[in-house]
Formats: structure tokens, sequence, C-alpha cells
């Protein structure tokens, strides 16, 4: 049996963000550069986490991703591509916080993924922001001394 003791560290919470606007461009998960809100769907590499980070929050709002019929945007990784949040509907303004997964602990280190999918035609206007906070299990920033 070991002696268990009391924590006294502590880490202070990172948080990152990542913004897309329709028409931009960048190369999706595959290696291929696609043009955002191109008619399909589109899988961005959005936030490199280390290994053994923790999503603790976050939250995704989007300003109308607009094709005329239908926008989703799914939040995940490479092993879940929706394990945070699944499709939520983005053809008008939309928020939604991160509550699905949210303790995960990522051991590998995959990147968060953004996975935008629009209807038959070409999105023509509208932008995503992704905000996640986390923590990186085994990191000490802080020790309280009493």
């Amino acid at each position: 049996m070991s002696n268990v003791m009391t924590t006294r560290g502590a880490q202070y919470p990172l948080a990152a963000i990542f913004e897309i606007s329709v028409g931009d461009t960048m190369v999706d998960s595959s290696g291929v550069e696609k043009t955002i809100g191109a008619a399909g769907a589109t899988a961005l590499n959005a936030v490199h986490l280390p290994p053994g980070s923790v999503i603790l929050t976050g939250w995704v709002v989007a300003a109308g991703v607009n094709d005329g019929t239908s926008a989703t945007v799914s939040i995940g990784d490479s092993v879940s591509a929706t394990r945070y949040v699944n499709a939520l509907d983005v053809s008008s303004d939309a928020t939604a916080a991160i509550t699905n997964g949210a303790g995960y602990v990522n051991t590998a280190g995959n990147d968060l993924l953004v996975t935008i999918t629009t209807g038959d035609g070409d999105a023509d206007e509208g932008s995503v922001r992704l905000v996640v906070v986390y923590m990186v299990e085994g990191r000490v920033n802080e020790v309280q001394t009493a």
C-alpha cells in the first residue's frame, strides 16, 4: 500500500481558439487543401492538443453557414469525429457548449477536428468559432504551501 499525500500542485487552465469563415482555405485532415463551406463534409485539424490533455469546457459559435439548404458542425478527434459536438445545425446563428466528452483523457494527443458539412451547394456566407479550455495531466504551475 502507498501512503497518499494531500495534493498541493495546481495548474492554470489553457485555452485555444480556432476561427474560420466561409471562403477561407485550409489543408484538411487528409492533407488536401479545401475551401471552407464547399459542398459536402470537410474535416479540419483545428487545435493541436498534447498527450494527457483533458477538455474541461468549451463552446462553438456559428454565424449562419448558409448554402440555402443545410449546414452542420461536429467537433471530435480522429477516434470519434463527434466526441464533443454532434451535428450542430449552423444554417442560422447557433451556439453550443461542449458537454459531451468533457473530462475525456486524450492520452494519444489527438488533434481536435472540426467537421463542417453543407448540403448540396457551396455555402456563401458564415463563420465558425471554437473555444476550448483544457488542462494537461501531471502539469503543475503552482504549489500551495498552506
